[in-house]
């Protein structure tokens, strides 16, 4: 398989005068940048859209651009040809080079920014079947929900705040779903959580997950036609050793976990001898 890194200046200006356009952005709180990204793609590259990628910021720190970073099966010519000259893209400043294959047993360092979330089954007792939820959320709840019914509010909360004490961590939660997500691809070696933040994500959908979503910051608020979710994001760092290179490979042409074409998922790797 082959795959190529992108590294592409898209205008800070002909980002959002686009998202603007087409109804994507209102005011200052509706901005998602994933989200204007992957839409300015998919209307200029359509099925060639490259993905997963990761949003940077102007090296500058004028602003003028936000420096993609994004795998594709093709280099940044092709595209260009694609965009028939689209000047959302500054192409006289892009770049891509051809990404080298790892062989089984090979190390490399990483850094991939994710949002956590697992789709609960039918046996959950807090959220519907097929709900998208932050694993720890679902963890948490489920131990709470178990213990219950409770007298009122305040005694469920002194009781979770209790379980959380004697559960694994966010950090060892979250270390345990991304180990999942890379499957047999690679092993992880010494990984962190090197940040941890909320994020607002635009989607179209149907609002609300229930009172525990509400609680937790992972409900759907409708704000014209499109819903916000609440979700965390995650930005791991550390070094794997590929345990099976072409599993690897599409892994890395995939991404990682969900919300991969809005800016989730891209696992940037370097030499782990200069890592």
């Amino acid at each position: 398989m082959t795959l190529s890194m992108l590294r592409l200046p898209v205008s800070t200006a002909a980002l959002f005068e686009s998202g603007l356009q087409h109804g994507l952005v209102r005011d200052s709180w509706s901005v998602d940048t994933g989200y204007l990204v992957h839409a300015l793609f998919a209307r200029l590259f359509g099925e060639s859209a490259p993905k997963p990628f990761d949003v940077q910021q102007d090296p500058s720190g004028i602003g003028k651009y936000l420096w993609v970073l994004a795998y594709a099966p093709q280099g940044h010519q092709s595209l260009e040809a694609t965009a028939a000259g689209h000047q959302a893209i500054a192409w006289d400043q892009a770049a891509s080079k051809p990404m080298p294959v790892l062989a089984d047993g090979q190390e490399a360092a990483f850094r991939l920014r994710v949002c956590p979330v697992v789709r609960v089954g039918r046996q959950h007792p807090r959220f519907a079947p097929g709900a998208e939820v932050d694993p720890y959320v679902a963890l948490v709840q489920r131990h709470v929900a178990l213990a219950g019914p409770f007298a009122d509010e305040p005694a469920e909360r002194q009781y979770r705040q209790a379980i959380i004490a004697e559960l694994p961590s966010r950090e060892e939660v979250y270390r345990e779903w991304l180990d999942a997500r890379i499957g047999g691809a690679a092993r992880l070696q010494a990984v962190r959580l090197a940040s941890l933040s909320d994020a607002r994500l635009w989607r179209k959908g149907e609002p609300g997950e229930g009172v525990a979503a509400r609680m937790h910051g992972h409900a759907r608020a409708r704000r014209g036609s499109r819903s916000v979710i609440g979700r965390r994001e995650a930005v791991f760092e550390g070094t794997l050793r590929v345990a099976d290179r072409m599993a690897f490979a599409a892994l890395l042409a995939r991404g990682v976990g969900r919300h991969r074409a809005f800016g989730f998922g891209m696992l940037l790797l370097r030499s782990a001898r200069t890592g």
